[in-house]
């Protein structure tokens, strides 16, 4: 497990929305998913990460949970779908808000 809290405080060009996002376990997955967060110019505030198996099959699932701090101007929509082409498995909940 993976816990990483960032000490940046929002401002008003900055919304908080909480990620939720479940995929198959890979090499790099982190390193893309932040590599993409960072490209739209949104900020890891809070993040928690986990490997479970998956049911009825000997896979890994890789489950992150995550506050991030996204530009106002910027639609979650595209945020979401930009994430999910990552991969064809992986599954993403954006909400506004950021804790739930």
């Amino acid at each position: 497990m993976l816990l990483a809290d960032s000490a940046v405080e929002t401002n008003d060009t900055t919304q908080l929305i909480s990620m939720k996002l479940v995929g198959n376990d890979r090499p790099g997955i982190v390193r893309d998913i932040t590599r993409l967060l960072a490209g739209q110019g949104v900020n890891v505030e809070h993040l928690i990460t986990d490997v479970t198996p998956a049911p009825m099959s000997s896979e890994l699932l890789f489950h992150a949970d995550a506050v991030l701090g996204v530009p106002v101007g910027l639609s979650l929509d595209d945020l979401q779908a930009g994430l999910e082409t990552l991969a064809d498995d992986l599954m993403v909940e954006l909400v506004l808000g950021g804790e739930e």
